[in-house]
């Protein structure tokens, strides 16, 4: 803390109590003053290096001055040379939030050091009492009598007071409450946070940002009654207080936020960080140091200033929306309030509601509808449709599939796409990607709509095995989504073939004659094909652990699907109980020993729906291990297979999966 030696004791200098001075006050510097009482004797208008850094010019010379004198005194003893503990004088000018949790503050404005660790909204108080200007018990402690003056008024009111703008953004944005205001209201007033990475739901303020302003965003700011506002005033007042303070001549920021132009309020950043912090564990079943839809997303999702471009925008909300789901997913089982937990997920489902009306608008653009950004917010919103249980998820594809088709179809789209350069020269197509997790969430939502799937298909000429000029895709499907491409391609066509089955049944197989035909030879080659793959999976070892359990569950889940909803053969059969034990043996050894347990939920729908006994508890405990990386989509995956259960005890009929989902309108991913 000092420089220097301490100065040895002298009683010939120090029992008088006079002044050094000569060449005595000389060498007495020489041998050990600390620094800072150097500086305070030889340049009494400089501060010494611990002065925070965004103090003003004036506030640094009164404070180097008095703290100089203070320090000196407080440090050591005069008398025997030994080191006292320093005193440190309760702050007056402290920010409010430090001084609520009873904290040091550091003072530095416009955000103090402690509500950056924390990342909570840093205010001080707008206008200081007259008195302190003139405080009259500003010595310090140590009785030199030297005075601890305040800054100047003048300085106080460009950097501690704050500007008329800056009340008036802030006013604009906390009353900017508008689909959410009734459901959040009785939350508003929750205390303290619900757990690491969390945010309070006292936080949350709904803004409309994001849909207001694309009919006119020229408009003004309009504060209605209910404290409705155009939330594009709210951002440029936002810009123009962050440019007061730039004109007011704060030296440098501690910490500067990047993320500050695109996501105004504390709460936004706090998400777009959870998001970019968990990613990878909710979209990629083989973690790896590369998560390339977060490469993708993340640039598209800034290229624009907020408000200018819908595409960017529903972007934006959509990344904005997956975090706040998870978020609230982790409160529900982490054993939090009800009330606290439904707060954050009625803020998560706002999102996912304003993330479709700007695909919506950004779908009737010529211009943005062709955009990666546009595609990348359609993917985005069916993977919170995923993560909220499933639900609700067509009117959203339907976008996507437009928009797929209006750029020409996949083909098309890839001949044009160009790739973007990642980490270690790995280059990855937006385009690409996003078709890839279009395409295999479409092929297993089609397990429930009964359609066909359109993105793999014969209507498009072959993308899926199509070469590439991007490195990433090479083995882009098996790290996402932990199994192969030729098994994603097999499944598309076992989807495709239940569909047209289940359409000749409901139609009566007598006045289709030519159709049973087809399909019957189809049901042939489908099934030799997939005992073919299982036969190969049980030698082949090139492949990553998680992909050659993931080939597997899905190869004997499709051998079920093939015996009980084409051949019609009974649960009890031993073929069907053999592969459901199979399915859920390599379920268990994807989520117990490796820990990857992304996209393996269907296989265990299907397999869970057929077993018996002892083997429904080692269901209910997959499914709980499930949790760890999935989201609120294993409950409904564990309400399909409950109800499942109880018709097949009970005998009430219709106890397939398929029946189940149909009868409980569950048309889910």
């Amino acid at each position: 803390m000092y420089r220097g030696a301490v100065p040895p004791h002298d009683p010939s200098s120090t029992a008088s109590g006079h002044a050094i001075s000569g060449p005595e006050r000389h060498r007495t510097l020489e041998q050990g003053t600390p620094l800072h009482s150097r500086n305070a004797a030889v340049h009494p208008d400089t501060s010494y290096e611990d002065t925070p850094l965004l103090a003003g010019p004036s506030a640094l010379a009164s404070e180097g001055q008095a703290s100089g004198t203070r320090r000196t005194e407080e440090g050591y003893s005069s008398r025997a040379g030994v080191k006292r503990k320093q005193k440190y004088k309760r702050t007056r000018a402290g920010c409010l939030c430090c001084r609520k949790r009873r904290i040091k503050c550091d003072e530095s404005r416009p955000t103090c050091k402690k509500c950056v660790i924390a990342k909570r909204e840093c205010e001080f108080e707008t206008d200081e009492p007259a008195s302190r200007d003139s405080d009259p018990q500003g010595s310090s402690e140590g009785g030199s009598g030297a005075e601890e003056t305040s800054p100047p008024k003048k300085h106080r009111t460009t950097e501690g007071r704050e500007d008329p703008g800056s009340r008036k953004s802030k006013k604009l944005i906390k009353t900017s409450i508008l689909g959410l205001e009734n459901m959040l209201a009785p939350h508003n007033s929750m205390p303290g946070t619900f757990g690491q990475g969390t945010i309070d739901t006292g936080d949350f303020i709904w803004d409309e940002t994001f849909v207001a302003g694309y009919e006119d965003p020229a408009k003004e700011a309009d504060v209605g009654d209910h404290g409705t506002v155009d939330s594009f005033a709210a951002s440029n007042d936002m810009g123009q207080v962050s440019q007061a303070w730039g004109d007011a001549g704060a030296p440098r920021l501690v910490s500067p936020d990047f993320l500050l132009p695109w996501f105004p309020t504390s709460e936004e950043r706090s998400l777009i960080l959870h998001y970019c912090a968990n990613a990878a564990d909710l979209m990629m079943a083989i973690p790896s140091g590369l998560n390339p839809m977060l490469a993708i997303n993340l640039p598209l999702a800034l290229d624009s200033p907020r408000g200018t471009n819908s595409a960017s925008d529903a972007l934006r909300v959509a990344l904005l929306g997956i975090a706040a789901v998870h978020q609230a997913f982790l409160l529900a089982r982490s054993g939090v309030s009800p009330s606290q937990t439904a707060g954050i997920f009625q803020y998560a489902a706002g999102l996912r509601n304003t993330g479709k009306a700007l695909v919506r608008v950004a779908a009737a653009d010529p211009v943005a509808s062709r955009s990666d950004a546009a595609l990348g917010a359609a993917t985005s919103l069916a993977l919170i449709d995923m993560l909220f249980g499933g639900g609700d998820w067509q009117d959203n594809f339907n976008l996507a599939r437009a928009m797929i088709i209006a750029r020409g179809g996949p083909a098309e789209m890839l001949n044009t796409s160009l790739p973007t350069a990642l980490a270690d020269g790995v280059t990855v197509s937006a385009a690409r990607l996003n078709l890839e997790v279009l395409a295999i969430y479409e092929t297993m939502g089609c397990l429930t709509t009964g359609q066909e799937p359109l993105l793999i298909s014969d209507r498009w000429a072959n993308w899926w095995f199509g070469s590439s000029r991007s490195t990433y895709e090479e083995h882009s499907v098996e790290k996402q989504f932990g199994m192969s491409r030729k098994m994603v391609h097999l499944f598309a066509r076992l989807t495709r073939l239940l569909s047209r089955v289940q359409s000749a049944m409901s139609g009566g197989w007598g006045t289709m004659s030519g159709k049973k035909a087809e399909s019957e030879m189809e049901a042939g080659k489908m099934n030799a094909d997939v005992d073919a793959w299982i036969e190969s999976l049980q030698i082949t070892t090139l492949e990553h652990e998680r992909v050659q359990v993931g080939n597997r569950a899905y190869a004997h889940a499709m051998k079920i699907l093939l015996l009980r909803n084409v051949y019609i053969v009974p649960r009890t059969d031993i073929r069907v109980q053999t592969a459901a034990t199979e399915v859920l043996r390599h379920c268990s050894t994807s989520t117990a020993l490796l820990g990857m347990s992304i996209d393996l939920t269907w296989p265990t729908i299907i397999a869970a729906s057929c077993v018996e006994g002892d083997a429904r508890q080692w269901v209910l405990t997959l499914f709980e291990g499930f949790k760890a990386q999935c989201c609120f989509d294993i409950e409904t995956a564990v309400r399909i297979v409950r109800e499942v259960w109880v018709r097949v005890d009970t005998r009430a009929g219709r106890d397939d999966w398929r029946d189940v989902c149909e009868d409980l309108n569950l048309r889910v991913l």
